[in-house]
């Protein structure tokens, strides 16, 4: 789209489907950079845009049995062990993981 709009320092935009979603204020810039240093930091972030975004990194699918949500507060280092990153989100919200096959997850609460 032709739409513009103009950043202040520690804001941001996010578009998607080239079309402006949301705006938000007061960003830490170290936050919204540590992606470029393999770390991951997240503060009261919903759990699916974690979960999504592991998805992302790791090529990976994850399922829920339920609607699972809440907000986590957790920063981690991007390794080869995708089990390590899946117990530090969940555990914190009672969650646990399950792994179906290599590339799928199941995530569900814990009994």
């Amino acid at each position: 789209s032709k739409e513009s709009v103009i950043l202040n320092p520690n804001q941001e935009v996010i578009i998607k489907s080239g079309k402006l979603f949301k705006r938000n204020d007061n960003v830490l810039p170290e936050n919204t950079i540590s992606w470029r240093f393999n770390q991951f930091l997240y503060t009261a972030a919903p759990f699916n845009e974690v979960i999504r975004e592991i998805e992302r990194q790791y090529g990976i699918s994850i399922s829920t049995s339920e609607n699972l949500n809440g907000l986590i507060s957790c920063n981690f280092q991007k390794g080869p062990d995708v089990e390590e990153i899946l117990s530090v989100v969940c555990k914190p919200l009672g969650y646990k993981f399950i792994k179906a096959s290599e590339e799928k997850y199941l995530i569900t609460r814990i009994n």
